[in-house]
């Protein structure tokens, strides 16, 4: 393993860390201060703090699969990487198909 892999994982663990935090955080201080200004004791506060455990759970798992990947892409994003990749050989096959031209797509 090089030292850039280390850095590279210390960094991906490091983002997956803040996102922990700002995930359940932020909803969860939201909550608080929308239970003191509406005066709906717990309701806000757990209701920010289910929100935030949920997309802390989505996110770690969205970051912990890229990075038990090797850095590829997974899920939703290599299916539409390999759909625009797709895209773009058929695009090169038509501008450089030889129907009715030489083989530069020159007609004759």
């Amino acid at each position: 393993m090089s030292d850039r892999r280390w850095w590279v994982s210390a960094a991906q663990f490091t983002g997956l860390g803040w996102w922990v935090v700002a995930a359940i955080l932020l909803p969860t201080l939201g909550g608080a201060w929308l239970d003191g200004r509406l005066g709906a004791s717990p309701l806000f506060l757990l209701t920010g703090l289910l929100l935030g455990l949920a997309a802390a759970f989505y996110g770690a798992h969205r970051m912990a699969a890229e990075f038990l990947a090797g850095g590829r892409k997974t899920g939703k994003d290599a299916v539409e990487d390999i759909r625009r990749r797709e895209k773009d050989r058929q695009g090169c096959r038509r501008r450089y198909s030889t129907a009715g031209g030489d083989r530069r797509g020159r007609r004759k």
